[in-house]
């Protein structure tokens, strides 16, 4: 994680030493020539000023739709990096922060220009904002909290023999576990995901979905089994081979299945962005926020409609 207390941070689209090819839509290796070197401006006065400590932050804006600003092709689209890290947007009258803005050279067939991506200004409702600011706090502190509980929850089972030698013992542990993960991280997301890099966003992204998916489908393995222990009452317990051999059983499908699926996720997140113009589906995460939010990848990628 990077963090931006007491310095200056800007963010860039693409990885050190990249630039963001616009005829295949991704970030490609350049050579000294096309590097991106900032150009710092003084908030106040607006005249160029020399910066000598700052942070890059690697990635497109999070949490927001975002456009581009070209002010080579379009005048009005005029912008300037200040001093403390944020972008002035002239036409806009409004100065941006890091975790709303990108900038890097973009590469066109015949130029190199420098663009910013920037997330639209959003409109104010009153009261909305302090709604918005409250929700942003108070749903990972909620989330911790019930970390907290699972933390409890976990270590009692584990500290009890009778509770973690059965079967549905070990299943709700490994339940917990899933739910755990996934409360940290999203949490982790919700708090920090303004200084997040683009590679740490993505890492919590895929760990988000693996680890939702198989609570969920630790849930299934643990109806089917109360099921199964029902209709076999009167048959008689498993012997401790067989009980172990069906919680191995259990182990394939419900880590198995989610980890298939998130492999599937990092290939489609990986291939070239220009096919996400056709019908193909991309999760691209990391790009509109740390988890998959567009609502027809939630479908896909989640299984469900929200997330």
């Amino acid at each position: 994680m990077e963090f931006c207390e007491g310095v200056t941070c800007i963010r860039k689209c693409c990885p050190l030493g990249e630039a963001y090819d616009m005829t295949n839509y991704r970030c490609v290796p350049v050579d000294l020539i096309n590097k991106w070197t900032p150009e710092f401006y003084n908030k106040d006065t607006y005249a160029k000023e020399i910066v000598k400590e700052y942070k890059i932050i690697v990635g497109f804006p999070l949490n927001c739709d975002f456009t581009s600003l070209s002010p080579n092709n379009d005048p009005p689209d005029f912008f300037q990096l200040l001093s403390n890290g944020s972008l002035y947007v002239k036409n806009w009258h409004l100065s941006l922060s890091s975790s709303k803005y990108c900038l890097d050279n973009f590469i066109y067939e015949e130029s190199v220009m420098v663009e910013a991506m920037v997330c639209f200004p959003q409109p104010k409702a009153e009261g909305s904002s302090m709604c918005h600011n409250v929700g942003q706090k108070l749903y990972p502190s909620l989330l911790l909290i019930s970390s907290i509980f699972l933390i409890i929850t976990l270590t009692v089972y584990a500290i009890i023999p009778d509770l973690h030698s059965k079967i549905q013992g070990k299943c709700l542990i490994t339940s917990i576990l899933s739910l755990l993960a996934s409360y940290i991280s999203l949490a982790t997301v919700q708090l920090w995901s303004q200084t997040l890099s683009s590679g740490w966003c993505i890492a919590f992204g895929f760990l988000i979905q693996f680890s939702v998916l198989s609570a969920f489908f630790w849930l299934n393995v643990m109806s089917y089994d109360i099921w199964r222990t029902l209709r076999s009452m009167k048959s008689g317990r498993d012997s401790p081979a067989g009980a172990r051999k069906r919680f191995l059983y259990y182990s394939l499908y419900a880590w198995g299945c989610p980890f298939l699926i998130v492999i599937v996720t990092v290939i489609m997140q990986f291939l070239p962005k220009y096919l996400d113009r056709s019908n193909l589906i991309l999760p691209r995460i990391g790009e509109y926020g740390c988890i998959v939010t567009r609502e027809e990848f939630v479908f896909l990628f989640y299984g469900k409609k929200e997330y």
